[in-house]
């Protein structure tokens, strides 16, 4: 049907019996000659929005919405009954935004009661117990999306892959989108990489749905282009050396799959993260992601050209946490003092943080004190904090000591990079040690994570590999009873981690006087592994 054979009075009931019928492609049509002659026409762009994100053209959905936020910025979600399970979902996406994930949750949990099960709703609900570092909680609601997909929808091949079963691409279709299984084995696989199991992790990405990395196109076709030079990882590769190509998989596959293989692809991963930014949309942690892995590979100029050729996605995509930090480490390479004077800026910020947040903690008269004496902790404990919410620890109220604690935590998660990045440029980190006397409360935190969630997990994640760079400045000098110094400090936190201590044995062996203390080392992660040893 073409537009001109439509009557007049009859466009709405035609546009909307197309939609009924799944006949997006046709509606699209209809809906775009309408826009030109009404270009701010509210309803054919809320229409050619809907149309495009159930063809899962999210480009031009996006357009579509943004347009309309843009025209009628009005808030119209309150205008909705609060008993439509429709209200509820948008309520809990709003709040999901604005970081209110309990909330957010409860609005998600609230709509599946009157819906019933959904895919979509079971992913956002498994979304926000990640948000709050639950992933027992998580990992239930997306275990259930996997099963449900498995049993109802055999024909998507999930896990095949896996099995090492070659099976066929089963494309982007509306029936694998309804599924949310793309979604929540993504979802997964994230959790598990939070958790150091990498294996689980790409076995999470290798179970989804067969879909082609990249397709052949006509030569008419068009893609972006970013150069990389691996160093010795590997030759200097381009996107433009290949055929031209359109990947099947979405911005967030590609970029989780960059992220989990780096260690064995570096430089693939490198030029999947650039290619990602180069598309329309691509995920919010790219940015962030590809500079910080710059970094840890040492590649300090290409996170420089990046950072400067892109310096308008530093504001929407980088935290100011994490801009200072990068431009800190950049400045590092060319201007120790001055670096070392942006981390002391830092430091400064954030001791002040940590030390406003200790102050609402308190462990005296809650029931976290009884855990605390059962792991032999209280004993030394004389005072530990000075509580200002009296009311939550007379009422026992334990969310909100969680609350607090938690938000305590992720200051701790930004204090400790700065204080060890700016400890490198110098030779000696007990020179900054002295502005570090408020860890003295990490043992308590430990016993708290039993209850909670681990917090020594947390810490490792930045604290280790901070520490393994800044040693491996004396390491590349074989100056080994420094990097041994260095390790003696730290081990307040480290002593359980199999990191450190592999590291630990290493020095040790390289003084060659210390074999058995290497030995004392060594001898218990072997007998852990022993079962991996060929």
């Amino acid at each position: 049907m073409t537009v001109t054979t439509i009557k007049d009075g009859e466009y709405t009931a035609t546009v909307y019996k197309m939609i009924k019928d799944g006949r997006y492609g046709e509606a699209i049509h209809i809906l775009s000659h309408e826009l030109q002659k009404q270009m701010k026409s509210r309803a054919a762009l809320s229409l050619l929005g809907y149309c495009y994100y159930h063809m899962q053209d999210f480009t031009n959905a996006a357009e579509c919405y943004e347009q309309l936020t843009q025209l009628h910025p009005e808030t119209l979600v309150e205008q909705l009954p609060q008993d439509d399970p429709d209200y509820e979902v948008d309520m809990g996406c709003l709040l999901y935004k604005e970081g209110e994930y309990e909330e957010a949750c409860k609005k998600f949990m609230s709509a599946m009661q009157v819906l019933g099960y959904q895919p979509d709703l079971s992913y956002n609900i498994g979304l926000c117990y990640y948000s709050m570092k639950q992933y027992a909680q998580a990992l239930k609601f997306i275990g259930e999306i996997i099963e449900r997909g498995i049993r109802e929808h055999p024909e998507l091949s999930v896990g095949m892959t896996t099995e090492g079963i070659d099976v066929r691409s089963v494309g982007n279709t509306l029936i694998l989108h309804e599924t949310a299984l793309i979604e929540g084995f993504n979802l997964k696989a994230a959790i598990e990489y939070q958790l150091k199991n990498c294996d689980a992790a790409q076995e999470a990405l290798t179970d989804m749905p067969p879909r082609s990395e990249e397709r052949v196109l006509p030569s008419s076709g068009h893609l972006h282009q970013h150069t990389h030079t691996d160093g010795d990882q590997g030759n200097g590769s381009t996107l433009s050396d290949r055929k031209l190509l359109e990947r099947e998989l979405d911005p967030v596959t590609l970029h989780n799959q960059a992220l989990m293989n780096m260690d064995k692809k570096p430089s693939e991963g490198f030029e999947k993260l650039a290619f990602l930014l180069q598309q329309i949309p691509f995920p919010p942690v790219t940015f962030g992601n590809l500079l910080l892995l710059y970094c840890k590979y040492e590649y300090f100029d290409l996170a420089a050209d990046v950072m400067a050729e892109n310096a308008h996605l530093t504001y929407k995509f980088l935290t100011p946490y994490l801009y200072e930090f990068l431009d800190a480490m950049l400045t590092c390479q060319t201007a120790p003092e001055e670096a070392f004077r942006k981390f002391d800026e830092m430091n400064a910020k954030l001791t002040d943080q940590l030390r406003k947040l200790a102050k609402q903690v308190t462990f005296f008269q809650s029931p976290l004190f009884l855990q605390l004496q059962e792991a032999r902790l209280a004993r030394n404990l004389c005072v530990i904090f000075v509580s200002k919410v009296q009311e939550a620890r007379l009422a026992r109220d334990n969310e909100a000591l969680k609350k607090t604690l938690q938000d305590y935590d992720e200051m701790v998660e930004k204090y400790i990079p700065v204080l060890m990045t700016q400890a490198k440029i110098y030779r000696y980190i007990p020179v900054l040690m002295t502005q570090a006397k408020i860890y003295r409360y990490i043992p308590v935190l430990m016993a708290q994570a039993k209850i909670y969630w681990y917090v020594t997990v947390v810490l490792s994640c930045r604290y280790i590999p901070v520490l393994m760079a800044q040693a491996k400045i004396y390491w590349n000098r074989e100056n080994y009873q420094m990097v041994e110094k260095i390790f003696r400090k730290s081990v307040e936190f480290c002593n359980e981690h199999d990191t450190w201590k592999l590291n630990v044995a290493h020095v040790l062996f390289m003084q060659e006087n210390k074999y058995k203390e290497a030995i004392g080392f060594y001898e218990p992660i072997v007998k852990k592994h022993y079962d991996n040893v060929s």
